[in-house]
Parts: structure tokens; sequence; C-alpha cells
């Protein structure tokens, strides 16, 4: 029996093969270093098998992570502001090294070579022919439930939290909105605010991430964009799910996030120095990095902390590389140079690596100072969300 690929899949297929034509007298005419090209896909195609190996999923996103160039952009970023693909589209698992993955990869290299100004030309030229894509029906769907595929002791501490994937159907909806940049304000604001508790755990991870402070969700929606807030609304969510840890495991939560928040800043920092790509995602990477611990302190148990957070965060479908940086945070230097994981990751293990204030090599930036303003901004950043 033949089985059908899931529609997501289909239609990022079909979008981009079609992309990819419409692209053709772009590439042929002189707008792209074909040589450039050629080799950049020698080069991904060793990376993409090597970033496989031992994943049984790949979604569309965790390629878009891998093949992004920190100084051109992302292609899930340009697909979602022109309408060539919304992100709902690109977080469907792709069969490994198929067709799919092909013209995914075909288009994130054409964006590492030709830049963004132009792409995103040609991209709303594409667009303006074709139409935008609506959201997929049921494209913020609820968290992935653990799997039993995972590691025994990850599945005894994510199993032992109580309604750990469990999302009110409020904050579902609010996730689903902010994933679609037409969404209008007011509706996302009113699912927000539908979970007062929730609501105001928002605006504290808000103010605690940012010196900038704000008293609504109105005013944080507008001055924050979408895509940091739905980044905002699914960690306070997360947060909520893991608050309280047993007393008797002996965990420090407001030394937890103290820690947290002082990585976070500082892959934020090093993003900007360095000239890495969005400071927004190395904070986010930065931040959950240790919340592995935080899930085995909630379950009153021990359990491999990069692991449990890696199942963790990638069930609540964050994007790749949250998911990397939890997984490889405890990494040793030999390993960061070998391992094939997003930008994001590869700073936020570096930072904490013990020798962090001569990695150097790894940040591209002197890292002394960048931590000791970090530390600083982290006990600000603690005392708004923990008081």
């Amino acid at each position: 029996m033949i089985q059908r690929m899931p529609d997501s899949v289909e239609v990022i297929h079909e979008r981009l093969k079609a992309f990819l034509l419409h692209l053709k007298p772009f590439l042929l005419g002189g707008g792209v270093d074909q040589d450039r090209l050629s080799q950049l896909r020698r080069l991904s195609d060793v990376r993409i098998r090597k970033f496989a190996i031992d994943r049984p999923r790949i979604t569309g996103l965790d390629l878009c992570a891998l093949l992004a160039d920190p100084r051109v952009g992302r292609f899930d970023e340009l697909a979602e502001q022109t309408g060539l693909l919304g992100k709902a589209h690109l977080a469907a698992v792709l069969p490994t090294l198929g067709e799919e993955m092909g013209t995914l990869t075909e288009a994130c290299l054409t964006l590492q070579v030709a830049g963004l100004a132009p792409l995103k030309e040609q991209a709303l030229g594409f667009v303006k022919l074709k139409g935008a894509l609506a959201a997929p029906a049921g494209a913020a769907a609820p968290p992935r439930p653990a799997s039993a595929t995972l590691p025994p002791g990850v599945l005894k501490v994510l199993g032992s939290i109580k309604d750990l994937f469990a999302v009110p159907p409020s904050t579902l909806k609010a996730i689903t909105l902010l994933a679609a940049a037409d969404s209008p304000p007011d509706a996302v604001c009113a699912e927000i605010e539908r979970d007062p508790a929730l609501a105001a755990l928002v605006l504290k991870f808000v103010n605690a991430s940012s010196p900038s402070k704000t008293s609504s969700i109105k005013k944080a929606v507008v001055a924050l964009g979408y895509p940091v807030m739905r980044r905002a609304v699914t960690t306070a969510a997360l947060a909520a799910k893991l608050g309280a840890p047993h007393a008797e495991a002996g965990f420090d939560e407001r030394a937890h996030w103290r820690r947290a928040f002082s990585i976070a800043h500082a892959a934020s920092a090093v993003s900007k120095a360095a000239r890495l790509g969005n400071p927004d995602e190395h904070f986010s990477a930065g931040l959950l990095h240790r919340i592995g611990r935080l899930a085995a302190a909630k379950a009153g148990m021990a359990g491999p902390a990069g692991a449990v957070g890696a199942a963790l965060l990638e069930r609540w479908r964050f994007p790749a590389a949250v998911v990397e940086a939890a997984r490889h945070h405890e990494a040793g230097a030999e390993q960061l140079e070998e391992l094939q994981i997003p930008r994001e990751a590869i700073v936020v293990a570096a930072l904490n690596l013990p020798d962090a204030r001569t990695a150097s090599g790894f940040l591209r930036v002197e890292a002394g100072p960048l931590l000791d303003s970090a530390a600083k901004a982290a006990e600000a950043s603690v005392s708004e969300l923990l008081g």
C-alpha cells in the first residue's frame, strides 16, 4: 500500500519546485554565483548526512536552521515574511534525504549565495503570481507526547510530570495565531489574556528578557512582533508546567534562572558583536538550555539533563537551535569541534565551557567582558521574573 505524504510536506515540495522554476531566469541571468552554489551543494550534502545520523525526524525548520548563514538570514523567515511558505508548513517532518528535503536545501543555499534582498524580491514576485499560502489546518498541534523511542531515563522524568504535554485551548490558539503573520493583533491578545495567570507570566518573561518594560500584552505584541511573542508565550506556558520543583530535590530555582538568563544575555551579546544571526534566537537558546534540570527537579528525580531538555523542547515544538542547545550544553571543546549543530547551540555550549572566557575561537569575540555584563543583567532578570 502506498502511503500518502502529509499535506504540509506536499505543499513544501510542490511550492518550492514551482519557486525554483520561477527563479531560473534570475539564476541564469547572472544573479547568482553558480560556482559557489555548486560548492555549497557538495558541502551541504555532507552536513545534512552528518546531521541526520541518529535523528528519527528532521523538520523543514530544522533544515533551515542548519543551512542558515548568519550574515544573510534564514530561509524560513524569508518564506514567512513574503507569504511563500509559513513556518507551520515548514514544521512538518521531511522524509530523510528525499526530494522534499532536496528542494528546501536548494532554496536555503540559493538564499546564501543570492543574498536576502534579491531573493526576497524574487519571492514577492512569485507570491504575486501564485498567491500567498494560508496556514495549514491544525498548524499548531499540541506538543508531541513523549515517545517510547526515548531512553528510559528520559521517559521516566518526562512521564512523571503530570499534564506536561497538555496545553489549554486558549494558549494553543494564541501560539497558532502568532505563527501566522496576518493574524489580527486584537485576536492574538484576546487569546493570551483568556488565561490571566499565563498572561502575567508572559509579561514577566518579556520584561525579564529586555531592558524595555511593558505593562500590557498588547504593548508587548506591538513592540516585539509575533515571532518573539510566540517564543515568550511558549516559554511561559512550559515554565508554568515546570514551576514549583520538589523541595527535596535540593533545587535552587533562583540559581537556575540566574544561570539561564546569564547565558541568554551573553549569547545575545555574542550574536550582536560577532554578527552571528538573530540575537533573539540566541537568547531563547540560552534561556532554555538547562530546562532538563528544571524538569528533573519537578519530577523529583535525577535524569540526563541534556537528553531530557532536548526531548522536552522538541515535543513543545521549539526550533532546532533551542533543542540542540539543550542537548549539547555540556559538550566539551573537542566535541564542539566535531558537532554539526545550529550556530546558536554552538554559542550556548561554548559559553558553558569551563574556560568560556578564552573560547573566542568558537565565539569570534572575547567572551570575558560579555559574560561579566550578562551576569549583572541576569540578576535584574531574575528579580523581574521571580520577585
